[in-house]
């Protein structure tokens, strides 16, 4: 059986700065202090809940008001989309799907570089590996605009200074 190739976009503040360590460079043996640990993307996604628990919805966010159709376009055959909702700078998408295969299908029709549905960053939490051929429930973040920093790592969502060229 041939499976198309498929990548996933997931965008964490500016690339995967928020899982690197904050602070100078450490020495190749010496052990990292605690607050220079980079963030576990379980954390952050922790944090993305957390958030999203506390906003409130942003009725006027038009990009949000036409996800639904949008969603529910790309599913693929026995999938559906479980619940939808949107705050003021998260949506929290619940999909299930018959099996693994129907769930990264879905994410190509929809997250892909070729087929993008979504405009503002994106995360997929792996869903817990369910046997082959077993039914698959995936929570994915959407995010309005850059996504959010977690408490102490804010200077890594900063827009970063142009570095102007230098001619000889």
């Amino acid at each position: 059986m041939h499976t198309k190739a498929w990548l996933v976009p997931i965008a964490i503040a500016v690339g995967a700065g928020l899982l690197m360590t904050s602070g100078p460079a450490a020495e190749p043996n010496a052990r990292p202090e605690p607050e220079q640990r980079a963030l576990s993307i379980d954390r952050y996604h922790a944090f993305i809940a957390q958030r999203f628990a506390a906003e409130s919805r942003d009725a006027s966010w038009r990009e949000a008001a036409g996800l639904e159709a949008k969603l529910n376009a790309i599913l693929p055959s026995g999938s559906r989309l479980r619940s939808l909702d949107c705050r003021a700078s998260l949506c929290k998408v619940e999909t299930t799907h018959p099996d693994l295969e129907r769930y990264r299908e879905f994410l190509a029709a929809g997250f892909s570089l070729e087929a993008q549905i979504w405009s503002g960053a994106a995360t997929f939490p792996a869903p817990a590996l369910a046997e082959p051929h077993q039914p698959v429930v995936a929570t994915s973040w959407l995010m309005r605009g850059m996504p959010p920093a977690p408490p102490g790592f804010e200077h890594l969502a900063q827009p970063r200074a142009k570095v102007a060229a230098v001619r000889p």
